[in-house]
């Protein structure tokens, strides 16, 4: 029977590293990566990592169903683990977890991580809330909306009442504000101030 001696030196680096990707596949672990793919709550992350390999995972990502970030391909963060398997409470699989299985890579959901390379916020003390196609305020029904983005202004709505501004001017359940008027005469001071479009149009006594 023949023997390969292979130097310590050599063997014992692979074994060390061999050892952690065991371990790593076990159990998870807090590690930086970024997204290679986005499908609603769901992302695929890649790790970046210098020494090891692993694959690339879907995880949920850190939130509630409250509000919805509009992660990009790119975007950096972190995995963070839990102690079980979270692949029933993110709606990909079935069954309760157990804490006598291990959980490795299926134990992770993913948390978004800051930058310098962020733009520089416009007023540090203000909540800045933005997103690559604009902004959407809603309540659960849509009863009250507010939208705004670069191409389609502003647009709120509610109790059937819609307002928009783009740089056309306001316009009021379809009514342009900005060319809107009554004429002259129709309006006297008994009618009560004016407001609005009539602001400034000469009055009758």
């Amino acid at each position: 029977m023949i023997f390969q001696k292979i130097p310590l030196q050599r063997s014992l680096p692979a074994f060390t590293k061999q050892r952690i990707l065991d371990e790593i596949h076990k159990r998870g672990y807090a590690l930086p990566c970024h997204l290679v793919k986005v499908a609603g709550p769901l992302v695929t992350v890649a790790f970046d990592l210098e020494d090891v390999v692993l694959p690339q995972v879907t995880i949920p990502t850190f939130g509630s169903q409250y509000q919805r970030q509009p992660y990009q391909r790119g975007d950096g963060g972190f995995t963070f683990p839990l102690a079980v398997d979270i692949s029933a409470a993110a709606g990909l699989g079935t069954g309760l977890p157990s804490l006598n299985v291990p959980a490795n890579l299926s134990s992770l959901f993913w948390f978004p991580g800051s930058s310098t390379k962020f733009t520089a916020a416009e007023d540090p003390n203000a909540h800045i809330l933005y997103g690559p196609n604009g902004f959407i305020l809603r309540d659960s029904l849509n009863k009250v909306l507010l939208k705004g983005d670069p191409v389609n202004g502003i647009y709120m709505s509610f109790g059937g009442s819609v307002v928009t501004l783009k740089a056309e001017g306001l316009r009021i359940n379809g009514i342009l504000f900005d060319t809107h008027a009554h004429a002259i005469g129709t309006y006297t001071t008994a009618d009560g101030p004016l407001t609005g479009g009539e602001a400034g149009l000469p009055q009758n006594p």
